[in-house]
């Protein structure tokens, strides 16, 4: 019996994983069924950070410290607890509890791809037209968000001098940042509570849009970043909050 992946000469990339499944016939001793799939890999944290890949995640809940989540997620955060468990939701967290700020400058992700090529972190395929990242949140209650957010910045914070993409809750609603080098404007929608939600920004060259809980709740078509931009998160200072984060993915498409 021979295994093979395809029956002919095509290569397959090295960053796409075979899967296959087939019935074996004792008689014959030959395979009768074969099927095949290819699924993209995800990137590996700590092996193939300069290798591109269709998605990136990590399971923030499962942490210790930001050093085990590999090379390219070391955050110097200002402060944050690991592995907390929310007994009601049955689920695991890291509490960010950003002194100033925390980022990871080699964590460059870019819509299109890094400047418009498959480069490290960034989409294999560089003719990609959007970045999806998605993130299970929870922005505790009675505290409003006005300066603490969460989202990708081309620096440490997400001042009016840098690229960024900011995901807020202030008291009664939530809200999507963004800015484009030399203006910050936000825009609100939806209800903002003390929940866990699952918020996905789609980043277009055309517009930004904030789903919670898979419901569009807010677009922008101004100010919007044209840079590659990395992991950030930032506060108004010591004391003003956190924000509860599970997981984190993002994928290209």
């Amino acid at each position: 019996m021979v295994r093979g992946i395809r029956n002919n000469a095509t290569v397959i990339n090295p960053q796409v994983q075979p899967q296959a499944a087939y019935t074996y016939d004792p008689i014959t001793r030959r395979a009768v069924r074969y099927v095949e799939t290819v699924v993209p890999t995800m990137a590996d944290a700590g092996t193939v950070q300069g290798s591109p890949a269709d998605r990136y995640y990590i399971n923030f809940g499962a942490l210790k410290s930001f050093s085990s989540a590999g090379h390219w997620w070391n955050i110097p955060a200002g402060s944050s607890t690991f592995s907390n468990w929310d007994s009601t939701n049955k689920r695991s967290y890291t509490a960010l509890i950003a002194s100033s700020t925390a980022s990871n400058p080699e964590s460059q992700f870019y819509y299109a791809g890094n400047g418009g090529t498959a480069t490290d972190h960034a989409p294999k395929n560089a003719t990609v037209s959007q970045l999806e990242l998605t993130m299970t949140l929870q922005f505790p209650d009675n505290i409003d968000y006005n300066t603490l957010g969460i989202g990708l910045s081309n620096s440490t914070n997400f001042t009016a001098g840098n690229h960024s993409i900011q995901v807020l809750r202030n008291t009664t609603a939530w809200e999507l940042g963004t800015s484009d080098g030399s203006t910050t404007s936000q825009s609100s929608g939806g209800t903002g509570d003390g929940n866990w939600h699952v918020f996905k920004v789609v980043w277009t060259s055309a517009s930004l849009t904030l789903y919670v809980d898979g419901v569009s709740t807010i677009t922008k078509t101004t100010n919007r970043p044209d840079r590659s931009l990395s992991f950030c998160v930032g506060s108004g200072g010591a004391g003003s909050g956190q924000i509860n984060i599970h997981d984190y993915l993002v994928t290209w498409s």
